[in-house]
């Protein structure tokens, strides 16, 4: 999946705004707190993250917000808008185009996402160039254990449960309890089963161990 219990508060990283919404109504924008981030913080002047829509990589013209917060005594707080019109979104079946489906099970088929994976979150400075990637997570190199906190956003509630078989030779088991709008997602890198990598994504995870850092590009497979 482009690379998720839902806690308002969590050390060093914090969402605000629990939504207590009601299905039919438009999901709140979330807020994302992180202090006393780690790793390479030199000439970070901001922290962001393009969110595009399906078409973006084969068309200039589609759906694109560039999403910006200030760093600002080693922390930032970014703001992901919500709602998300239907540009940016896309079906379960599209993400995973070209992969073994026949494993998940999604209670609602007509669900559309946006999913943000660990590796979209990026560093940049006072001239708005990409100088590396913003983790929250643990562990080095995706070696078992590694985890990487995401996000996923859906335009309604799902659950998503079940494998699905990648064509890229890895395995992802889902165990999703989805509510309207944006939800954390925690990914992490499970021991391999004949010769396949194995991941779990799920939305119940413990935050023991998880850390905000930057990574330059230079160093970005060290976490």
């Amino acid at each position: 999946m482009k690379k998720l219990v839902f806690f308002c508060t969590l050390a060093a990283f914090a969402l605000a705004g629990c939504d207590k919404d009601k299905d039919g109504d438009a999901p709140s924008p979330k807020v994302i707190t992180a202090a006393n981030v780690g790793g390479d913080i030199q000439g970070v002047h901001q922290v962001g993250i393009d969110l595009k829509g399906p078409g973006a990589v084969k068309a200039a013209s589609a759906a694109s917000i560039a999403v910006r917060a200030d760093f600002v005594n080693g922390g930032f707080s970014l703001t992901l808008p919500a709602p998300l019109n239907d540009a940016y979104l896309a079906t379960i079946s599209a993400m995973f185009d070209g992969d073994d489906m026949s494993g998940l099970s999604i209670s609602d088929a007509k669900v559309k996402v946006y999913g943000i994976d660990e590796e979209e979150f990026y560093a940049f400075d006072d001239s708005n160039t990409g100088i590396g990637n913003v983790y929250y997570g643990k562990g080095n190199d995706w070696a078992v254990g590694t985890a990487r906190v995401g996000f996923i956003y859906v335009d309604r509630a799902v659950t998503l449960t079940g494998v699905v078989k990648k064509t890229k030779g890895t395995d992802d088991t889902f165990a999703l309890d989805l509510k309207k709008g944006w939800n954390i997602t925690h990914r992490e890198r499970k021991a391999d089963v004949s010769g396949r990598e194995q991941f779990t994504i799920s939305t119940t995870f413990e935050t023991t161990g998880l850390l905000w850092k930057i990574i330059g590009k230079d160093s970005r497979t060290h976490f």
